[in-house]
């Protein structure tokens, strides 16, 4: 599973363990928000039940 993340500033390092700890990778988009891949976010972290 893949996490896309967009802006300028870096994920904390307490979601990254999050992330990591749910084998969820993440992936740096800058700040180009793409709407696909935002839900796509939404739908993996209602699926496992990760709270960002």
């Amino acid at each position: 599973m893949k996490y896309y993340h967009f802006g300028l500033l870096p994920l904390s390092e307490k979601t990254k363990r999050l992330l990591a700890k749910n084998n969820i990778k993440i992936i740096n988009k800058n700040c180009i928000v793409i709407p696909e891949l935002a839900y796509y976010n939404k739908i993996i972290l209602e699926k496992t039940h990760v709270k960002i």
